[in-house]
């Protein structure tokens, strides 16, 4: 497994959205789970895929 870091910031970033949308790790670990520094544009990534998941796609 590979090492992500995550600030305080973003780390409540991603709480926010777990309490706005319920459990989503499972649908973002994709995302959550790249390798590296989680960036603001991961966030972006995570938004997208919270959003196709609730469209339906």
């Amino acid at each position: 497994m590979e090492l992500v870091l995550v600030t305080t910031e973003r780390l409540a970033a991603l709480v926010e959205r777990a309490k706005q949308y319920g459990p989503v790790p499972e649908t973002v670990s994709e995302v959550l789970f790249e390798p590296g520094t989680f960036q603001d544009d991961r966030l972006d990534d995570v938004d997208d895929v919270i959003g196709g998941a609730y469209d339906g796609h």
